[in-house]
Formats: structure tokens, C-alpha cells, sequence
């Protein structure tokens, strides 16, 4: 870390330097002159270069450079772990700057991200931090064998750094999957979840036609949900279970 930021002192030191068309002393001028400059791309704070002057010739006596430029987190790790088909991303910073939040981004194809969710940053600090963010979605949604995910850092007053994205090659993940259906008075549909959320299920006869539907909030895991049947008489039917990702049938006889 250290080298890293005598490199930047260096580097920025260079660059003012550079930037000065003309001698900031001057005869008969001031004896100490203060310039400024942003910090390089993805730093906050601001470079202080400060001239002490000869005011009889105008010579340049000392120059001394203020770097106040630091990294607005020092990432250590950033991973992804799966679990049941769950996927987790995993990342630790040994210091913050003005970190307001992360912004988690997902691709599925390496170049094109869309924001999923956001985790609160921890300020300023300069104590290690982990955090963590699950995405639930990723192998039931994914259009390519891949997945990437990368993180965006933003300062409390707005200014973002961009991490280097992270990948793994999506596992067959849980989906919907309907176990058994029992019809009695009703129709009862027992199913497995791969994450919370709604369902819909819906009977129909062997025509095509709907006779009974409904929406359900689904657990993760083993659910049961019962449906009225809106119809007389017995015959071969169609019990239709979806998460909107995945639609599973199953046919049965009443």
C-alpha cells in the first residue's frame, strides 16, 4: 500500500508540474504560492503543491508537494460462493473512505450489468469489513452458462469507482418441481421452491379449459397449496404450477 501511494505522489507531483505553463514565483511577487489538482481518476481528496519563492529573481527556493489522495476502499477480496443453488457474493475491505454504499451489478455476458440490490458502506474506517449480498435469481434467470458480477462503490457526495468483475460458471440450480398431486374434495399440489415468492397454479380439463386458479406466496423448500375444483364430474385433468421462470404440469384423475 505504502508503494502504491508514492507512486501516486510521484505520478500527481509529475503531472502538476506539468500543468504550471509558467513559474509560479515571480520577482517582487509573493514569497509562498499553494496550487491545486484533483486526484487522479477513482481518488478522493485533492494535491497540494506549495512553492516557496525568491521574490528578488523570481527562482523557485523549495517546492513541496501535500498528497491527499486516498483510495475510496481498499477491497482485500471479492468472491462468489453457491449454495443449494443460492448464490452469495462474499467481499472484505481493510479500509473506507466516505463509503456510503455498494451497488451489485450481474452480467451474463461480460459487458453489459444491471443494478440487482445495494448494501450500505460503513463510512470511514480503517477497520477490516466484511459484507455480503445473495442473489437468489441468477441460475434460474441465466441466458449463458456464465454469470458476472462486479460492484460500484459511491462516495456520500456521489463521485463512484468500479470494481473488476468476478465470474462463475452457473451449476444446475434448483428450480420448480411439482411432486404430487391429490384430488379429493379439492386438488391439493405438493411442490418444492427454489426461493420465496409467488406461484400460480391453475387446473384444467382435457380440453384446455381453466376451471380453477389461483396465486400463491411460496417459502423456499416444500410447500403445499390447495385449489378449489370449479367442476362436476370426474375425468382427466392438468394441475399447472409456474414462478414465472419455470412451469411445471402434471396431469391427474378425478
Amino acid at each position: 500500500m505504502k508503494k502504491f501511494l508514492l507512486s501516486i505522489l510521484a505520478v500527481s507531483a509529475f503531472f502538476i508540474l506539468q500543468v504550471s505553463a509558467q513559474p509560479p514565483c515571480s520577482a517582487g511577487g509573493p514569497g509562498i504560492i499553494s496550487e491545486t489538482s484533483p486526484c487522479p481518476v477513482g481518488q478522493t481528496g485533492i494535491i497540494t503543491v506549495t512553492y516557496v519563492c525568491n521574490t528578488v529573481d523570481g527562482t523557485i527556493i523549495n517546492t513541496n508537494i501535500n498528497n491527499a489522495c486516498v483510495l475510496p476502499i481498499e477491497l482485500s477480496n471479492f468472491e462468489i460462493k453457491t449454495e443449494k443453488g443460492i448464490t452469495k457474493l462474499v467481499w472484505n475491505t481493510a479500509s473506507e473512505v466516505d463509503n456510503e454504499l455498494f451497488e451489485v451489478l450481474r452480467s451474463y455476458d461480460g459487458r453489459n450489468f444491471d443494478i440487482i440490490g445495494e448494501v450500505n458502506g460503513a463510512g470511514t474506517t480503517f477497520e477490516g469489513q466484511s459484507y455480503e449480498f445473495v442473489d437468489r435469481t441468477a441460475a434460474k434467470r441465466a441466458t449463458s452458462s456464465n454469470v458476472f458480477y462486479r460492484l460500484r462503490q459511491i462516495d456520500f457526495d456521489g463521485q463512484s469507482t468500479l470494481t473488476e468483475a468476478v465470474s462463475m460458471k452457473l451449476q444446475a440450480g434448483a428450480e420448480l418441481m411439482v411432486n404430487n398431486v391429490v384430488a379429493e374434495n379439492g386438488v391439493t399440489v405438493y411442490f418444492e421452491a427454489p426461493a420465496n415468492g409467488l406461484v400460480t397454479a391453475h387446473v384444467a380439463d382435457i380440453a384446455g379449459k381453466v376451471v380453477s386458479r389461483n396465486t400463491f406466496a411460496a417459502t423456499e423448500g416444500f410447500n403445499m397449496i390447495e385449489l378449489p375444483m370449479n367442476v362436476t364430474g370426474n375425468g382427466i385433468f392438468i394441475m399447472t404450477v409456474t414462478d414465472g421462470v419455470t412451469v411445471q404440469t402434471k396431469k391427474f384423475f378425478r
